[in-house]
């Protein structure tokens, strides 16, 4: 099964991250909220690099991945791009909640 890993966030452990999860073999989609932050993550080259800002992250992951292709979701972020991130999550995904800097908290969202 090919694995894919959405992340949510833009400092250097979130570049960790991306590296590891590529050298495991992952697709990796990230979410950031900002043109430049967009252009920085790039140079580390993710699959998908999303603005959630500028484009709806569920559409744009299922457009390309397909409904429910995420298999673990990182996100130090909060807010809707986490809200969205869980939507994405496959039957038996992971998610992995390091912090909510938006100060944001949502309920974790039913199954569609």
């Amino acid at each position: 099964m090919t694995k894919s890993f959405k992340i949510d966030g833009y400092k250097k452990n979130v570049i960790k991250i991306v590296q590891l999860a590529k050298i495991e073999g992952a697709k990796v989609i990230a979410a950031v909220g900002s043109d430049e932050k967009k252009k920085f993550i790039q140079q580390f080259e993710p699959e998908l690099v999303i603005n959630y800002q500028k484009e709806n992250l569920k559409d744009v992951v299922e457009e390309k991945f397909g409904k429910r292709s995420v298999n673990v979701f990182y996100d130090q972020v909060g807010g809707e791009p986490y809200e969205e991130g869980l939507r994405l999550l496959s039957s038996e995904g992971r998610a992995l909640i390091v912090g909510f800097a938006s100060a944001t908290f949502i309920i974790i969202p039913e199954r569609d």
